[in-house]
C-alpha cells in the first residue's frame, strides 16, 4: 500500500514538473531556470520509481555461486554461458519464481556432460519440483543422479522426505537409513525418522532418533520442538517445558509451537492416525 501511494505521488509530481514547465512556456517565462529543475524533479522521480518498483536484494551472480558451492562444485567449469544460466536458475529459485527457474534448468539437462553438471541441474530440478508440489518429478529427477553415481545424503534425505509426505513410510525410511549411511552424522535424516515414529504413535522411538539428531546438531529446532511436544503427550513437564525453552532460544514461535503441543495432546491414539492421513 505504501508501495502505491508514494509511486501516485511521485507520478503526480512529475506531472506537475511537466505541466508548470509548458505554463512558464505558454506565458513566455524564462526556462534557463525552470526547465532544468523541472528535468532535474522528473528524471529523480522517474529514477525513484525505478528503484523502487524494482525487486529489492537482488544479489549478484557471484553470491549463488558461493552459497551453493558445495552443491555446484565444478559444475558447467567448462562452459561459462552454462554455468550463468545455473546460477541464473538459483537466483530465480531464491526470489520464488519458482516456474521460471524449473525452465532454465530442464534447458539444462540436456547441456550436462560432467557428473557435477548433472548433480546441480537434477538436485535444484528435485527441490523446484518439490517445493512446486510436483512429486514425481522431483522423484524422477533424484532418481536421474542416483543412476548416475552422483548420490550422496541429502539426495537421499530429500527423496525419503517425498516418500514421507505421500505417506509411504516404508520407501522414506529406506531412503533415510541410506542417507544415514552415506553420512552418519546427517541429522535431518534422523529427525525425519522421528517424524515417522511420531506418527506411527511410537513415541520412545521418535525420542531415541532425536537424540541422536542434536547429537550432531544440538540447537537443531525441529528436533527440539518435537522433543517438548512429545514430552508433553507423555505428560512429562520437567523435559517438556525443558526442550520448549530450548526450542523457542534456537528460533521456534512460541506461540506456533505451544498451539502445536495443545493440538497433540488432546488427541487419543485413535485420533491420532485420523490426523495423520
Amino acid at each position: 500500500m505504501v508501495k502505491k501511494i508514494v509511486t501516485v505521488i511521485l507520478i503526480l509530481l512529475i506531472l506537475a514538473s511537466v505541466g508548470f514547465t509548458v505554463y512558464g512556456i505558454y506565458t513566455g517565462a524564462s526556462t534557463v531556470e525552470t526547465l532544468p529543475r523541472a528535468i532535474i524533479v522528473i528524471c529523480g522521480a522517474i529514477i525513484s520509481m525505478i528503484r523502487m518498483n524494482t525487486p529489492r536484494g537482488r544479489k549478484a551472480l557471484a553470491f549463488y555461486e558461493a552459497q551453493y558451492a558445495e552443491q555446484i562444485k565444478n559444475a558447467f567449469a567448462w562452459n561459462a554461458k552454462n554455468r550463468k544460466q545455473l546460477l541464473s536458475a538459483l537466483r530465480l529459485y531464491n526470489e520464488d519464481a519458482l516456474d521460471k527457474a524449473a525452465k532454465k534448468l530442464i534447458k539444462l539437462c540436456s547441456k550436462c556432460q560432467t557428473t557435477d553438471d548433472g548433480y546441480a541441474v537434477y538436485l535444484f530440478l528435485g527441490i523446484i519440483f518439490t517445493d512446486m508440489g510436483l512429486y514425481e518429478e522431483a522423484v524422477s529427477a533424484y532418481e536421474v543422479i542416483i543412476k548416475n553415481g552422483a548420490e550422496n545424503a541429502t539426495v537421499y534425505n530429500n527423496l525419503g522426505y517425498i516418500h514421507m509426505n505421500a505417506g509411504d513410510y516404508d520407501k522414506a525410511e529406506q531412503s533415510f537409513r541410506q542417507s544415514i549411511r552415506l553420512d552418519p552424522a546427517e541429522a535431518q535424516a534422523y529427525h525425519n525418522i522421528a517424524r515417522i515414529r511420531f506418527n506411527q504413535y511410537r513415541f520412545d522411538e521418535a525420542i531415541e532418533q532425536e537424540n541422536k539428531a542434536l547429537s550432531y546438531e544440538p540447537k537443531m529446532r525441529q528436533a527440539l520442538s518435537m522433543l517438548s511436544i512429545i514430552y508433553n503427550k507423555q505428560e512429562n513437564k520437567a523435559e517438556a517445558d525443558k526442550y520448549f525453552h530450548m526450542a523457542v532460544a534456537a528460533g521456534e514461535d512460541a506461540e506456533a509451537l505451544k498451539n502445536t503441543i495443545k493440538r497433540y495432546s488432546s488427541l487419543s491414539e485413535e485420533e491420532w492416525s485420523k490426523e495423520e492421513e
